[in-house]
C-alpha cells in the first residue's frame, strides 16, 4: 500500500491509500493459504527438524573444514528457513509454491 499524508495546521491531516494493495489481497485465493498449510505441516517443518539437527551438529567443524561444511550448511539453511518463506505464502494466500532453493 501506497499512503500519503498532507498536515494542514494543528488537527487536520488529510491522508489517502492506493488500493492497490488491497485488490492484490482480495484477488488472492484462500485455497492456497491451506495448500501450503498442509505442506508445512507434512513437508516443511519435519524436513526443517530433521535439518536443523545435522545443521547444528557441522556448525563447529565448518571454522575446520571451511569448503564442503560451509557449502552443505548454506544448503541446510536454505531448508531450515523453508517454513518461514511458506508462511508469508500463506498470510498472502500466494499461487505460487515458494521454493526452499
Amino acid at each position: 500500500d501506497q499512503h500519503a499524508s498532507a498536515y494542514f495546521g494543528h488537527d487536520t491531516v488529510i491522508t489517502t491509500t492506493t488500493t492497490k494493495g488491497l485488490h492484490a489481497t482480495m484477488a488472492s485465493n484462500p485455497i492456497f493459504a491451506l495448500l501450503w498449510l498442509v505442506l508445512l505441516w507434512f513437508i516443511a517443518w519435519p524436513v526443517a527438524l530433521f535439518c536443523a539437527g545435522i545443521w547444528i551438529i557441522l556448525q563447529p567443524f565448518e571454522a575446520c573444514f571451511s569448503s564442503p561444511v560451509k557449502s552443505i550448511n548454506n544448503f541446510l539453511e536454505k531448508l531450515i528457513t523453508w517454513p518461514r518463506d511458506l508462511g508469508h505464502a500463506i498470510k498472502n494466500c500466494q499461487s505460487n509454491c515458494p521454493s526452499p532453493f
